[in-house]
């Protein structure tokens, strides 16, 4: 708008009201002022101030974020922006008529080295833009993402910072120098592809991320799902940040640790944002799992941790002998008493495994027995503590997240799902449901059968120890079926009977032994009755008359697995 417009409008209301009298004689003189006013300085469209384009970048010298374990990183460095435009309402714009309104930017963002596990989620400000569990792929070292939220559907090219990951060819095409567009391996990144930002600023991002990498000396790098070994943490300090040759090192005490540690289920996450000397880290890491760091004769550094299991006996004594001087003793004044003491503790996860309350996990009973393809089920768990790891094995199955928190998840099967999902579920306590030995008992089986397949007949062998689905009698045998997840077993029931006058259960009962194991098969199970309506079972002496007994047993069994067709 004309500043010089506005200003010659108000003297001209002002001389219009005391001279051409009352509010039709300003209105009149505002209008004249105003005219006057646009012709020295004429309107303009209305633009945003130019500073209101700057752009967040980042400065020379600010140190790469590191990570162990899970952290969230808010921290990080804008090294290229470009192309930033403008989608306005009914304007003659550059954007197309049916994108979002406000403004739309391109920008890479320095995040942490790498290479890291797992993006966990992404966050402008403390809105969650995107959420899930994006791994590492086995090659590439890129995925790209579709983020929501403040953000609309714009995208994000996620990059863990391998050795094996290329250039970004779109941010390449827009330098005049392909040169200066290299892969940066070793650093992860994202891209955002012409992303929503809604105002004229590139927002501030967040990212939970959980980096745990595999080192050498020991196997146990991770403690529960989140957190990283002490003991490799401070092995990482050493050898990677410090570039410690691994001479220097005692492998054989930083694995010991590291195993105490792993039992202990003592994990750290920690962040390196802040370009402090390495000791101070490696203190913080001590002071976390409560132990000392020893440099021996042998040139080595030796990590041990304070768990009162020194022998006394075996201890050096220091006393006056020793003392070249005698030690002062000063005692504290009142001032430096302490009367208040705070305690701040984080509870992790892997401690409700020693919860006097803590059930391990088991199959929910009420689970669905099929799936069809193309579709998908709702899997429970009862009990156990979360976190828990999903898997599932099988033709065309899989879950909708691999790690929960509830004790629920989506079991999915697409177009080419067929036979069996066998499906294990762990609980932060390393408890798992699978099944148990060579019996699927109610409760622990975890197959879900797909519509698509067919039964396939196996060796036999006495697998579903619970009462048959149905009893039916094809002469001269009775016969039980019984399906199971998986598994359907047939059993073929033979019996034997005599009598005579005085004959009972209580005295004839003994000639029964013999038969239980006939054709070489075992008894499978109390609860299995050969003839219902007699309330019999197998090797189960019944009383048909006061001159007359029968007993049953399994003459053979047969069994069939659900198998893809």
């Amino acid at each position: 708008m004309s500043s010089t417009g506005i200003l010659l409008g108000g003297l001209g209301a002002v001389i219009g009201g005391v001279f051409g009298g009352g509010p039709g004689g300003a209105m009149i003189g505002w209008q004249i002022g105003f005219g006057l006013g646009s012709i020295i300085d004429p309107i303009k469209p209305d633009q945003p101030p130019q500073e209101d384009f700057a752009i967040n970048r980042a400065a020379d010298g600010t140190p790469i974020n590191d990570l162990l374990g899970s952290q969230r990183i808010s921290s990080s460095n804008i090294f290229w922006e470009c192309c930033e435009r403008l989608v306005q309402a009914g304007g003659k714009d550059k954007g197309k008529s049916d994108e979002t309104q406000g403004y739309f930017h391109s920008w890479a963002l320095a995040i942490c080295m790498g290479p890291v596990d797992t993006l966990f989620t992404v966050m402008v400000g403390d809105k969650v833009v995107w959420s899930g569990e994006l791994n590492r792929p086995a090659a590439g070292g890129e995925e790209t993402i579709t983020l929501g939220g403040v953000m609309g559907n714009s995208q994000m090219t996620f990059y863990f910072g391998t050795d094996d990951q290329i250039a970004n060819a779109t941010l390449g095409s827009n330098l005049t120098d392909p040169t200066l567009n290299p892969p940066y391996r070793g650093l992860c990144w994202a891209y955002f592809d012409d992303a929503f930002i809604g105002t004229r600023a590139i927002p501030s991002m967040t990212f939970v991320l959980k980096k745990s990498p595999v080192l050498d000396f020991n196997v146990h790098h991770a403690i529960d799902y989140w957190d990283y070994n002490p003991a490799h943490a401070l092995y990482y300090v050493f050898n990677n940040m410090m570039e410690l040759p691994e001479s220097f090192l005692s492998e054989t005490d930083f694995s010991t640790i590291a195993d105490t540690l792993h039992i202990e289920g003592h994990g750290i996450s920690i962040l390196f944002n802040q370009a402090q000397g390495a000791l101070t880290y490696v203190e913080q890491i001590l002071a976390h799992a409560d132990g000392i760091m020893r440099y021996d004769s042998d040139g080595k550094f030796h990590p041990k941790l304070l768990r009162g299991d020194a022998a006394i006996a075996s201890l050096p004594s220091f006393d006056e002998n020793v003392m070249l001087e005698k030690p002062q003793m000063t005692r504290p004044s009142w001032f430096d008493t302490l009367n208040e003491t705070r305690v701040q503790y984080v509870r992790r996860f892997k401690k409700d495994c020693f919860m006097d309350d803590y059930i391990a996990p088991t199959w929910d009973p009420d689970n669905p027995e099929t799936i069809a393809r193309n579709s998908s089920v709702a899997i429970n768990i009862l009990n156990g503590a979360a976190p828990f790891t999903w898997e599932v094995e099988g033709t065309g199955f899989n879950f909708a997240s691999n790690i929960t928190f509830e004790r629920t998840n989506a079991l999915m099967a697409d177009i080419t799902g067929c036979g069996t999902a066998t499906i294990t579920v762990t609980d932060v306590c390393g408890n798992k449901i699978t099944e148990i030995g060579s019996i699927v008992t109610p409760g622990e089986e975890n197959y879900i059968r797909c519509t698509t397949g067919e039964w396939v007949e196996i060796d036999p062998e006495c697998v579903l120890d619970d009462t048959p689905d149905t009893y039916w009698y094809s002469a001269p045998y009775h016969y039980s079926d019984k399906v199971v997840g998986r598994y359907k077993q047939q059993n073929q029931y033979e019996g034997a009977g005599g009598g005579g006058p005085g004959t009972t259960c209580e005295t004839d009962y003994p000639p029964l032994e013999p038969f239980c194991n006939n054709g070489g098969y075992e008894y499978c199970g109390d609860s299995i009755a050969p003839i219902a309506e007699l309330g019999g079972a197998p090797c189960t002496c019944i009383t048909i008359s006061p001159t007359e007994i029968w007993w049953y047993w399994i003459q053979g069994v047969r069994l069939w697995e659900w198998q893809c067709s």
